[in-house]
């Protein structure tokens, strides 16, 4: 059975990252040492990098590599500083550094920063962020996903088909029920709630965008074609 590479998100399409790249290198006869194009000037190549005495080296051969821990690292640094640098004009939207993870064994996705907003509805602050992830492949690289967040009045929920933003609201604006954090009654909440649910769709639907323009930046876009009955996914480039 065959597998899909990247993980299905929340994203209209997949931003590929830190694919395998094409690498020429060649070969110390004596250590086996791979010395790349990308490192050392192979055309005049004549010493190892291990001080190996006497060492020749093979004729140029190619390979696919994967990405080094270090560059991992540094994509994360890029794109954090890509996101940061995206909205330092929006007043309304602040940047924050994320660092947690689901721990998926396949998928795992880890949080790299985040875009948080709010207003007040009444005396009740409503609270959206969406946090950027990159999500580890099955085979090759990995991808860029996001999770849209709101703050129910204990803690920030996750939108998925088992809460929506009125579900969320609904627990925060607690209209039907006495609310120990508000000084409105239970009709004004409900007025307030409903302001809030409009609000936080149309924010909702502005931080996806915002975001998905971030990793269109830093990623190859790509698009699903299909996916076979065993589980194969094809993709093309946007």
């Amino acid at each position: 059975m065959g597998t899909s590479n990247f993980a299905r998100g929340n994203t209209s399409k997949v931003f590929a990252v830190l694919m395998n790249t094409e690498e020429t290198f060649k070969e110390c006869s004596e250590c086996g040492h791979k010395h790349y194009d990308y490192e050392y000037s192979l055309d005049t190549l004549n010493e190892c990098e291990n001080g190996c005495e006497g060492a020749t080296f093979s004729e140029e051969e190619t390979e696919y590599r994967s990405a080094e821990s270090y560059e991992i690292d540094e994509f994360k640094e890029y794109l954090r500083e890509t996101a940061e640098e995206e909205i330092k004009n929006r007043k309304n939207i602040f940047f924050k550094e994320e660092s947690g993870s689901d721990n998926d064994r396949n998928y795992c996705a880890t949080d790299l920063f985040s875009f948080n907003t709010s207003k007040m509805f009444g005396d009740i602050e409503v609270e959206v962020s969406i946090i950027g992830q990159i999500v580890s492949a099955y085979y090759e690289g990995a991808s860029l996903d996001f999770e849209v967040q709101i703050y129910n009045g204990s803690e920030s929920v996750s939108l998925d088909r088992y809460s929506n933003v009125e579900s969320v609201l609904d627990d925060l604006f607690a209209p039907r029920y006495d609310h120990y954090n508000s000084d409105m009654n239970q009709g004004m909440r409900k007025i307030q709630m409903n302001n809030a649910i409009k609000w936080a769709e149309k924010t909702k639907t502005e931080l996806i965008e915002l975001i998905e323009e971030v990793f269109t930046k830093v990623s190859q876009p790509l698009n699903v074609l299909g996916t076979a009955s065993n589980g194969e996914t094809f993709y093309e480039k946007v």
